[in-house]
C-alpha cells in the first residue's frame, strides 16, 4: 500500500516516470509481436498452399495420363486389395461352406427282357393247272433265345398280286416251324411279294421283318 501510494504521488509531479511504471508492468504482448506472428502464419499459410496446388496439379496431370494412354503406365495400376483371411475352425482348418453330397449308389440295371428270333427258308410257286391259278408257301422257323424251337408263335404278313393285297398267317407247330402260303394266285401274274408284318410269340421276337418278292412261272 505505501509503494502505491508513493508511485501515485510521485506521478502527480512527473508524468513521463508514470508512463515508464505502466510500460514496464504490462504483461501482454506489444503491437509489434502481434506482427510478427501473423507474418510467421502468413509464411506457412502461403509455402503450404503453394505445396498443396502442385500436389494437386501433379495428381491431376497423373490422372490425366492414365485416362489417355493405352495401355495405361505402370505407376497407374493400383496394388490389389487382400482378402481378409478366412478363419480357421475348431479343429484349425479352414472351414467350407459347400456341404460333400453323401454317395449314392448306382440305379439298378435291369437286364433286357429275352428276345427270340426267327428265319425264313425257300418260297415256293405250286401251279393248279385244273384251276389255272398258283399258290405260293413261305416257311418260317421261329426259336427262343436259347435256340429252341418256339410253338403257337403265330407270323402275320400280306401278300400283294398286282394292285390287290390279302392278309395271311400262320401258327408254328412243336418245331417251331410253319409257312405263309396264298393260293388262287392267277397264272398270267408275274410276281407276288409277301411282307412279314409281325411275329407273336413268347418270348418276343423283334423286328424288322422280311419282305419276299417272287417271280411266277410264264
Amino acid at each position: 500500500m505505501t509503494n502505491a501510494r508513493s508511485t501515485s504521488q510521485s506521478g502527480r509531479g512527473s508524468p513521463g516516470r508514470l508512463t515508464r511504471y505502466r510500460c514496464s508492468g504490462d504483461t501482454g504482448a506489444t503491437l509489434s509481436e502481434y506482427a510478427l506472428g501473423f507474418s510467421v502464419v502468413a509464411v506457412v499459410a502461403l509455402i503450404s498452399g503453394s505445396y498443396l496446388t502442385s500436389a494437386s496439379e501433379e495428381e491431376a496431370q497423373n490422372q490425366a495420363d492414365c485416362v489417355s494412354m493405352r495401355p495405361p503406365p505402370t505407376t497407374c495400376l493400383r496394388e490389389p486389395v487382400p482378402a481378409p483371411p478366412t478363419s480357421p475352425g475348431p479343429t484349425g482348418s479352414v472351414t467350407s461352406s459347400t456341404a460333400t453330397p453323401p454317395p449314392t449308389d448306382p440305379p439298378p440295371t435291369t437286364p433286357p427282357p429275352p428276345q427270340g428270333s426267327f428265319s425264313p427258308g425257300t418260297a415256293t410257286l405250286t401251279r393248279d393247272d385244273v384251276a389255272g391259278t398258283w399258290t405260293i408257301s413261305w416257311p418260317f422257323t421261329v426259336l427262343d433265345q436259347g435256340n429252341t424251337p418256339v410253338a403257337d408263335a403265330e407270323v402275320r404278313g400280306v401278300v400283294t398280286i398286282g394292285p390287290q393285297s390279302y392278309s395271311i398267317s400262320c401258327l408254328t407247330d412243336a418245331g417251331g416251324a410253319c409257312a405263309l402260303a396264298f393260293a388262287d394266285i392267277p397264272v398270267a401274274s408275274t410276281s407276288v411279294a409277301i411282307r412279314v408284318i409281325s411275329i407273336n410269340s413268347v418270348p418276343a421276337v423283334p423286328g424288322p421283318y422280311p419282305t419276299g418278292t417272287f417271280t411266277v412261272p410264264a
